[in-house]
């Protein structure tokens, strides 16, 4: 797991071109805010990866399209331990749209389904 979130966070901020803030409109009415560190999809032009909580174990990826993002909010960034600095945002993504959740696990031995928590 921690191989997987150190190169996810090699992967280039995507540059949007969208309007980060629009009074006239309710987001909290239209759309589901998730929060993390935002990420280009390596190979998907479209799609955005979202590392929410970085720093804990397990942690959640989450796979957005573009198009289906209505605002992006500036967060305080995080600082590590080696002063790298890291852009944390709120992205907002119109309800009904599709997304896709990414979460590592332990194998154990006598598991037998996948470890599915909502």
């Amino acid at each position: 797991m921690k191989s997987l979130l150190k190169n996810l966070f090699y992967l280039p901020a995507p540059e949007l071109k969208m309007v980060r803030y629009d009074t006239t409109r309710d987001y909290m009415k239209t759309s589901v805010c998730y929060s993390g560190i935002l990420r280009k999809h390596p190979y998907e032009t479209d799609t955005v990866i979202l590392v929410s909580s970085p720093f804990t174990q397990p942690a959640v990826c989450y796979e957005f399209k573009v198009p289906d993002i209505t605002k992006i909010e500036d967060l305080p960034n995080i600082v590590t331990e080696k002063g790298e600095n890291i852009r944390m945002v709120n992205l907002w993504v119109r309800k009904g749209s599709f997304g896709l959740i990414m979460q590592a696990f332990e194998v154990q031995p006598d598991q037998k389904t996948f470890p599915l928590r909502m």
